[in-house]
């Protein structure tokens, strides 16, 4: 994913008091002047706040982080200037008539962010959305607390208290180091106790391979001896289960000796010997540096009701270590 550069902290941010961007024609725009084109001449108002929305929603990193969503971000884009422009005294949102200026300045404070939540909505409930435009349009402006509507839902941007949030994130990240740590060990113990090497483990495995594949063909050549005639009942029912005893017997050294052979491949894995290493560090430190928070953590996302996301930084194979280890507890 993308860095949004000089926006790393704008999950801590009030949102409702981003600054908007007042811009009717005449007056200046969001960095002191009128929007003007490459030719030098004043754009047209749909085209100055076209250059707004998009500096304010990073729309070419948007595009760019959400490369199968490109569609629907332009569709919001258009529909974002048509509400902008227009010259209805009030727009119909989810029933209610608001305000064209209340709309107006809630959309002016929208981000990157507030796009994001509304395009993982969308996909979560599209197949129930009956009118995209006004789902569309609803969910824009309720992504956001306006001062002038109190009752309208907020579904990101609410403030932490930059000590809770550190609490937050310090607990949750250090409970998954004790799960990778934990993992770390069981796969080391598990690959001290395999039989032999990997190259033995892997030949034991070929072995069996081509073993289940002669009781496969000795299951077919014996009922079909005994369906023509040529094997009598009872001594078909004798070599059929004892195919069945060693098939079974030889399926579970398989299921085994796999086992043994992911775990001795795993405990030599680079990538999660160095994220170990660090995870070790990090438990044993005194205090968590940015160093170490940097090194496991790639962003937090706040959403209303208080509720954190925390993404890490962790490979997917690192990550189902962590979930199996925390299911297993």
């Amino acid at each position: 994913r993308k860095s949004r550069g000089s926006n790393t902290d704008s999950n801590y941010t009030d949102l409702s008091e981003t600054e908007t961007y007042p811009f009717p024609s005449g007056q200046v725009g969001g960095h002191g002047q009128v929007p003007v084109d490459k030719m030098g001449r004043d754009m047209d108002e749909r085209e100055q706040y076209r250059a707004i929305l998009e500096d304010n929603l990073e729309y070419d990193i948007l595009l760019e982080n959400n490369p199968y969503d490109r569609d629907t971000i332009a569709e919001i884009m258009e529909l974002l200037l048509d509400t902008i422009c227009s010259k209805r005294q009030y727009i119909r949102i989810a029933g209610d008539d608001k305000p064209r200026e209340v709309v107006k300045s809630q959309f002016l404070k929208l981000n990157c962010t507030h796009i994001e939540y509304v395009l993982s909505s969308f996909k979560e409930n599209a197949s129930k959305v009956r009118n995209i435009k006004q789902y569309l349009l609803a969910s824009l402006y309720a992504c956001f607390k306006s001062v002038s509507n109190r009752e309208t839902a907020c579904p990101v941007g609410e403030r932490f208290i930059e000590a809770d949030l550190e609490r937050i994130v310090k607990n949750d990240l250090l409970e998954k180091l004790h799960l990778l740590v934990d993992a770390d060990d069981r796969l080391h113990k598990a690959a001290a106790s395999t039989e032999g090497t990997e190259e033995n483990l892997r030949f034991r495995l070929e072995q069996i391979e081509k073993r289940l594949k002669q009781i496969s063909v000795g299951r077919i050549s014996a009922y079909e001896r005994y369906a023509e005639g040529r094997l009598q009942r009872d001594i078909y029912l004798i070599e059929r289960d004892k195919m069945n005893t060693e098939s079974d017997s030889l399926s579970a050294e398989k299921e085994r000796l796999e086992k043994e052979l992911l775990s001795l491949s795993q405990s030599r894995n680079r990538e999660l010997t160095e994220t170990c290493d660090m995870a070790h560090r990090t438990l044993t430190a005194d205090e968590l540096t940015n160093e170490m928070l940097l090194y496991f953590i790639d962003r937090v996302n706040v959403f209303s009701g208080m509720r954190v996301e925390i993404v890490y930084r962790f490979s997917d194979e690192i990550a189902k270590l962590i979930e199996q280890e925390n299911t297993s507890e």
